[in-house]
């Protein structure tokens, strides 16, 4: 081959290999980026929402409500016998740390089953508890004093519980006796059993005791909690831990609490003030076979384009191609290509606004809670007023 024809092949193999092999790469490039931002976007979607569900259920009203309808069910028409009693106690206590919850469990007939853990005063306790809220309560103070034995406050407590069955109820954030639960099913013979009375004790409670019980019931395996006092986290899915001060660093480099460490996606949410979740998906990256396959059939496919123009021009040959070809690579170069990349460079487009799309929304979000936060002082100040000026009103309209 001279070099004239030699300069010509290239120059032909240039424009009708090179381009369109620039033009599928970057149009392959960008699809598969918008692919894969999409395929990641609903994973992080999906941990959101299972934050969410593991939020809520970590909420000690929801998580000590969901135990107690659990174990009110084992308990329920169960025969009154202290060892069927105690036997039903025993698996559901071994999960919960010593001395932090007590349980005291009623015949149909209203009846407190005699046990060692259950003083005789929370008969009294649950009897004057268990009528509805519209019922006077009498509560002498004599009474109150000993029932102050078996539970501390007892006036304050048996009025937050009176009347509100089958409800978690807060009794004041103390560290014992911090929230109570009662529950009673008429309709029970006195052979069975039929309700029962629950106090739990904070500070018997492990700091993380709720949200790990919590991620145990939603069977989130992917998904870690660490307290601030934790040096370290052992991250799910990914056989390795991080310090907490990683963790930190890389979530303030990060645009939010999103983060890509080696082949997982880590979402970081704060549970309270003191407990961080970790959750983790494995990242979709990008459709290996696929390209692998479609690589090996383009490399073949250019090779033989290059082996037959080669001997065509050395054997000073006009390379002759059929109409159906010729109207092939016609369409292809006149109009799939550029629509190849018109498409690419829509789903581009389309990801970037969608970004843009809720970053708009957070913005306007944070300004309308400004604008709410601004506007609180104000409204207090006014209330004030107002309902100074109705007490004044109503004090000059009073008898003296």
């Amino acid at each position: 081959m001279t070099g004239p024809l030699r300069n010509a092949w290239l120059l032909r193999l240039t424009l009708w290999l090179g381009l369109p092999t620039l033009i599928i790469a970057v149009a392959l490039h960008i699809g598969l980026t918008a692919r894969q931002d999409a395929a990641r976007s609903d994973s992080f979607a999906r941990l959101e929402e299972e934050f969410t569900r593991l939020q809520e259920e970590a909420d000690p009203n929801v998580f000590f409500l969901h135990e107690l309808e659990e174990i009110f069910g084992a308990l329920r028409g169960l025969a009154a016998r202290q060892d069927a009693v105690d036997a039903v106690l025993k698996g559901f206590g071994g999960s919960w740390p010593a001395g932090s919850i007590e349980i005291h469990v009623f015949d149909g007939s209203g009846r407190m089953l005699a046990r060692h853990a259950s003083p005789p005063d929370m008969q009294v306790v649950m009897d004057l508890i268990r009528p509805d809220w519209s019922t006077s309560l009498d509560l002498p103070a004599t009474l109150t004093q000993r029932l102050s034995t078996v539970i501390p406050a007892a006036g304050p407590i048996i009025r937050a519980m009176k009347g509100r069955p089958g409800t978690v109820v807060p009794l004041g954030g103390g560290r014992t006796f911090s929230w109570g639960f009662h529950q009673f099913q008429s309709g029970i013979t006195g052979q069975r059993i039929a309700g029962m009375l629950v106090f739990i004790h904070q500070q018997r409670l492990p700091r993380h005791f709720i949200a790990t019980r919590a991620l145990t019931r939603l069977g989130l395996a992917h998904a870690r909690i660490a307290g601030d006092e934790d040096a370290s986290v052992d991250l799910p899915g990914l056989n390795r831990t991080m310090t907490l001060s990683e963790l930190r660093l890389a979530q303030a480099r990060a645009a939010d609490d999103h983060l890509l460490i080696g082949d997982h996606l880590l979402v970081l949410k704060r549970l309270d003030d003191t407990i961080l979740a970790v959750l983790s998906a494995p990242d979709p990256g990008h459709p290996r076979a696929a390209i692998i396959i479609f690589a090996i059939i383009y490399l073949i496919l250019c090779i033989a384009i290059i082996l037959t123009s080669r001997r065509a021009s050395i054997r000073e040959r006009r390379f002759c191609m059929p109409v159906w070809a010729k109207l092939t690579l016609f369409f292809g170069f006149g109009f799939g290509f550029p629509l190849a990349l018109s498409i690419a460079l829509g789903q581009m487009y389309l990801a970037e606004r969608r970004e843009g799309i809720w970053e708009e929304q957070r913005q306007e979000s944070f300004r309308q809670l400004s604008a709410v936060d601004a506007g609180f002082a104000p409204y207090v100040t006014r209330r004030r007023l107002f309902y100074g000026r109705l007490c004044r009103a109503i004090e000059r309209r009073l008898p003296i």
